[in-house]
């Protein structure tokens, strides 16, 4: 039996998780394989430039992706407040 097509807010959920799934495991072919389509485009605010392309973005979010000493991890530091995230790309039938 075939599965059974997600609603578009479950699809937004899971696509959501995937990419949480992605960074807790560092399993950055998620992000390519998953989450992102082929021609995402994002803008993240600890450095503002513009990011083309889905293995430009897997890259740079794991590059930010630091363990320190202490081998607690840290993702994507910390976002100043008043600054959003803007990424057009999504899988998962967001915007």
């Amino acid at each position: 039996m075939p599965a059974v097509a997600p609603t578009p807010h479950e699809a937004i959920r899971n696509t959501i998780a995937l990419y949480c799934i992605a960074l807790d495991t560092k399993q950055w072919n998620i992000l390519s394989q998953e989450v992102f389509t082929q021609n995402v485009e994002a803008v993240y605010p600890f450095d503002g430039k513009a990011i083309h392309g889905v293995e430009a973005l897997a890259k740079r979010i794991e590059e930010r992706y630091v363990c320190g000493p202490c081998g607690a991890c840290a993702v994507l530091s910390v976002i100043p407040p008043r600054k959003a995230t803007l990424c057009r790309g999504i899988k998962g039938g967001a915007v």
